[in-house]
């Protein structure tokens, strides 16, 4: 059944779904990050502990904690991507808030934050280096080096 409507797709609507199911994950994802790390909240109380569950599905499989059971990380990851794009009925886990109206209350947030730039207050990310550590890849034991020759 899937192979037949994938058949009868054209590549123009294929293209179009993925790119719904981009955006539509990609929006979860900022909402989360601004509230996460800048501390600017669009969402209701219940719709952002809603979110910060389905999203830390998602953080799991990128960057676990102490641990993690391949398995479970999976199939809650699966769980949560899928209930997102789908936007069903049923409720984020822990929550009364279904993943359908964490996504409509994602989706009625203003156009013209997509546009805004946020900056930290505090120094930096935890998550992110400095700019100039970048840059200066290998200093370090070019430096090392010399110091070992002048001795």
């Amino acid at each position: 059944m899937i192979k037949k409507a994938q058949k009868s797709d054209s590549a123009e609507e294929r293209e179009k779904r993925i790119d719904s199911i981009i955006d539509t994950l990609s929006n979860a994802l900022l909402v989360n990050s601004v509230s996460e790390n800048f501390q600017e909240h669009y969402l209701s109380i219940d719709a952002h502990q809603a979110l910060s569950k389905s999203v830390d599905a998602i953080k799991n499989v990128i960057s676990p904690s102490d641990s993690l059971n391949y398995r479970r990380a999976k199939e809650a990851f699966v769980f949560m991507v899928k209930n997102l794009v789908l936007h069903t009925s049923e409720n984020v886990p822990g929550t009364t808030v279904s993943f359908e109206d964490l996504i409509k209350d994602i989706e009625k947030l203003p156009a013209d934050l997509q546009n805004k730039n946020y900056v930290h207050e505090r120094a930096s990310s935890p998550l992110k280096q400095p700019a100039h550590q970048e840059e200066n890849w290998g200093d370090d034991q070019e430096n090392n080096e010399e110091e070992e020759e002048e001795t």
